[in-house]
């Protein structure tokens, strides 16, 4: 559906009384030369800079003086989730910054909102509707989902906060898990006995606060897609 966002025409045009430096971070290239079209149709004088990682991504901020706003997808290639975003407010506080995702993640987009993030757009949403919200994000409005402020993102919070309390011992193990290994395996892969397997493996189901190893795989992958997971 993205092929006809160099075609739209809309009214939504930002009015600019300075240059403005415009960087649509997307490692899919297709998606990303879509977007840069857009903003280039939004913000006909503005600087558009597109690249597919987060370390392009830092230098060129790096280079920038000022007035930097970034279309960024959490999934890059040298980055992912959360971490992407903490990375680049950590270095560049002032840049405002507008998630494209995969996903309609309300929770998310709490998080998100909470990091200091301007905007989340699923790409999920048609054409109309994430050209719009460029424009918003662009003219310096927040766009996120109307009922993300009634979601409560503090359970969310509470589980990443407990699989980064594993040790690094206990997330070798718990990565062994979700990649099939028994025990007996893992020791083998770890070079550890097969008590310290289980012992791990305790400790992290109470961690965890899961039943089992099934469990506790679900929570790994669920989590992952969020970032900032040793």
């Amino acid at each position: 559906m993205y092929v006809t966002v160099t075609c739209l025409c809309s009214s939504a045009v930002v009015a600019l009384n300075y240059m403005m430096n415009i960087l649509v971070v997307e490692d899919h290239q297709f998606f990303r030369d879509a977007v840069e079209a857009c903003v280039k149709d939004i913000v006909q004088d503005a600087n558009v800079l597109g690249f597919q990682t987060l370390r392009e991504t830092q230098i060129a901020l790096t280079q920038l003086k000022s007035n930097a706003h970034v279309i960024l997808d959490l999934g890059l290639k040298d980055s992912s989730g959360i971490g992407t975003v903490t990375q680049i407010r950590e270095g560049w506080p002032d840049v405002r910054i507008l998630v494209l995702s995969a996903e309609e993640d309300l929770q998310l987009q709490h998080i998100l909102q909470s990091h200091g993030v301007a905007g989340y757009v699923p790409k999920t949403k048609s054409v109309p509707e994430v050209r719009e919200a460029i424009a918003a994000f662009l003219r310096g409005e927040t766009v996120f989902d109307p009922i993300v402020g009634l979601v409560d993102g503090d359970d969310l919070e509470k589980r990443l906060a407990r699989l980064r309390s594993l040790t690094d011992a206990q997330m070798r193990v718990l990565r062994a898990m979700a990649d099939g290994s028994l025990n007996k395996q893992i020791a083998h892969d770890l070079g550890i006995s097969e008590v310290t397997v289980k012992f791990h493996v305790k400790s992290v189901l109470s961690k965890l606060e899961v039943a089992n190893r099934t469990q506790a795989v679900i929570e790994l992958n669920t989590l992952e897609k969020y970032g900032q997971v040793k």
